[in-house]
């Protein structure tokens, strides 16, 4: 039980470390925490980019995406009945760029939080944007693109502990 805590407690500070720290997330030691706190959902795989991940009930994929939004590199969304709140996957060229070069840049499009960690083996780098109310996560992948997984909003009731629980389950397929 003190290991749960310890995790959920890293999981909800994750933004706030340092980019020479690196977090470790495995969905095996948190996944109990769903069940523990009622949250409910179910994974979904994207072929298209070989991951799965964690989605809150409430949120559907949306089955047919606009060609602005495709356009946008945009894979997938998952939005709620009211299109409030929502996960955008966006699969992106990033010109050869490391992990670690991406973070770097960040601070350039206004984000804040830049934390590199490793997610079920996978190393990500995680931020949030106060001014657009989002926490993203990205994988670099073999292709050299970046899968970058975007939820909103981050102010809404207890939203740490649920996105952390769609970040903690993020995985190859």
């Amino acid at each position: 039980m003190k290991k749960l805590i310890a995790m959920l407690m890293a999981l909800c500070l994750m933004g706030t470390c340092a980019l020479a720290e690196m977090t470790q997330l495995n969905w095996t030691d948190v996944e109990k925490v769903l069940e523990e706190k009622g949250l409910k959902g179910e994974f979904y795989t994207l072929n298209a980019v070989n991951v799965k991940f964690w989605v809150p009930e409430d949120l559907k994929p949306v089955e047919e995406l606009p060609d602005e939004v495709k356009a946008m590199d945009v894979v997938a969304m998952f939005l709620n009945e009211a299109g409030d709140k929502g996960i955008t996957v966006v699969y992106t060229d990033i010109n050869g760029a490391t992990l670690e070069q991406y973070a770097d840049a960040l601070p350039e499009y206004g984000v804040e939080h830049i934390a590199i960690e490793v997610v079920n083996g996978l190393t990500a780098v995680e931020y949030s944007n106060s001014e657009k109310g989002t926490e993203t996560v990205g994988f670099l992948s073999d292709t050299g693109k970046l899968l970058e997984i975007t939820m909103s909003p981050v102010d809404m009731e207890n939203p740490e502990l649920e996105w952390a629980m769609v970040i903690a389950s993020i995985q190859p397929a």
